[in-house]
Order: structure tokens, then sequence, then C-alpha cells
């Protein structure tokens, strides 16, 4: 008898806690949906221009025949080449670096004026400048996630 009744207060337990945590999630789903139907609403009426902000429901056709005819699984295949390929380079650069200008006092006086300067440019900022030098390629592509991920390598290892 103890084991059933433990049991059942268990089981109340966890209902009570478990309606309570589908309210919380209700209550955060309710803003996001509302912002979505307006959205389809507006674009259905014409409120919105289509070549500026599509419709939900156009996003959501494109990207189902996006995923069904393999293109997506394509260009994300082509992006995490390219996330890869320019964090390894991150990591070959940045991590000895950073081990250097950490140990090294004389190396951190020589280095750190550059790289205080150029770590505060952002790196949207640098994309011009790297379709110039590289041209629109993935060299450029790649340069941009090279530079966005370098400081917090570097710093973090240097530290």
């Amino acid at each position: 008898m103890f084991l059933i009744n433990g049991a059942n207060e268990k089981r109340t337990v966890f209902l009570q806690r478990s309606k309570k945590n589908a309210v919380i999630v209700f209550k955060g789903l309710t803003f996001p949906l509302l912002v979505i139907i307006a959205w389809e609403m507006a674009a259905y009426f014409g409120l919105i221009n289509f070549y500026f902000l599509p419709s939900p429901s156009k996003i959501l056709e494109v990207f189902t025949n996006m995923f069904s005819s393999g293109a997506l699984g394509q260009h994300l295949w082509a992006s995490g080449k390219r996330l890869l390929s320019g964090f390894l380079i991150t990591v070959i650069s940045a991590i000895p670096l950073g081990i250097l200008v950490g140990k090294v006092r004389y190396f951190s006086h020589w280095v750190n004026p550059t790289l205080n300067f150029l770590q505060h440019i952002p790196p949207i900022a640098w994309i011009p400048i790297f379709v110039l030098w590289l041209g629109i390629n993935e060299a450029s592509k790649v340069a941009v996630i090279v530079y966005s991920s370098f400081f917090p390598v570097f710093l973090n290892t240097s530290q």
C-alpha cells in the first residue's frame, strides 16, 4: 500500500510540473506565433512587398522544395566546408600566435598594437575589401570566417 501511495504522489507532482511546463511553453510560443500570423496576413493582403519580405507560407514552400530536391543539402555542405576550412586556418594561426603573445613579452609588445587596431574593425566591414583582394569566390568567404573567428581564439589563447 505504501509503494502505491508514494507512486501516486510522485505521479501527481509530475503531472503538476508537466502542466506548469506546458503553460510556460505555450506562453513562450504565443508571441512568435502571433507575429508569424500577422506577417502571413500582411503578405496575403498586400501590405508587405513580396520581393522585400515573402510570406511565411512561401518561405516554407521554397524550403520544402529545396529540401526535397537536394539543393538545401548541397548548399549546407558547401557552407559547412567553408566554415570548417576557415576555422581550421584560424586554429592553425591564432593558437600559436596567442601562445607566443602570452609567453613572450617582447613579442607581445611588437604584435599587440596591430592586433588591437584590427580587432575593433567589424568583420562585415572587411567583406568589400576581401572581395576586392580575393575576388568573389571561396577565398573571400573563408577570409571573412577566419577574421571573424581569429580574435576570440587568439585572445582566449593568449590570456
